[in-house]
């Protein structure tokens, strides 16, 4: 059984492709629920990945709170924020999932948390980021070279996704712009809703973006990869 110490987040990652061999036995891990969702799936890559992503969560989660994973039991917040069904007597388990093109990473801590990666596109992300970013964020990503821009536009968009998912809430409760980080990779508090998020650059993959955000901050990060 993994530990989880106070103040710790363990992030994980895997790689999609390393598991198409394993997706019929992961499926049968999930929930009458998650299947029914899978199979409503009709692209055959968005199935795959949703099978995996869920059936690896469940036997992370098995690690931590000494179940089986078929047995775990998943409730939703008001956005859809799944959180783990458990007794009262066991220490609060709290996690996150985010995937992207090949990758997915997990979070799993004592702590609130949020998670986010997003693959590192070679485009120029201005106009986008005319849409979802502030004023400040737009004048920072206009100052760099196209390089540096390409990196700092999903290192941002990490950083808001992640603080977010932590949260709870979706983009209608807190639209983008509001939510106001750094492009630098640096440790940041944010303040929303009068509570005061840690926000961190991950280093999971150099052709990826990814960001952990935390109420109150973690102390210690443990990076794992995850196989089977």
């Amino acid at each position: 059984m993994s530990q989880l110490h106070p103040n710790e987040a363990h992030v994980w990652s895997i790689q999609f492709s390393h598991f198409k061999n394993h997706s019929e036995n992961l499926y049968a891990l999930l929930s009458t629920d998650e299947r029914l969702r899978a199979d409503k799936l009709c692209i055959a890559l968005s199935k795959e990945r949703y099978i995996i992503s869920r059936g690896v969560l469940r036997l992370l989660l098995a690690q931590y709170s000494d179940q089986s994973p078929q047995v775990i039991q998943f409730s939703y917040t008001e956005h859809k924020k799944p959180y783990l069904t458990q007794d009262d007597t066991r220490t609060p388990i709290q996690f996150n999932l985010a995937h992207s093109d090949d990758i997915a990473i997990f979070s799993i801590s004592t702590l609130a948390v949020g998670v986010d990666i997003e693959k590192i596109i070679k485009r120029d992300p201005l106009a986008i980021a005319k849409r979802y970013f502030s004023t400040q964020e737009c004048a920072t990503l206009a100052a760099l070279t196209a390089q540096e821009r390409h990196v700092a536009f999903y290192r941002i968009w990490s950083r808001k996704e992640a603080i977010l998912k932590a949260m709870g809430v979706g983009l209608l409760t807190i639209p983008l712009e509001q939510v106001i980080v750094s492009a630098n990779d640096m440790i940041e508090t944010i303040t929303l809703n009068n509570q005061r998020w840690s926000l961190r650059s991950l280093d999971i993959h150099a052709d990826y973006a990814s960001a952990l955000a935390s109420h109150p901050s973690v102390d210690k990060i443990v990076r794992r990869v995850f196989s089977l």
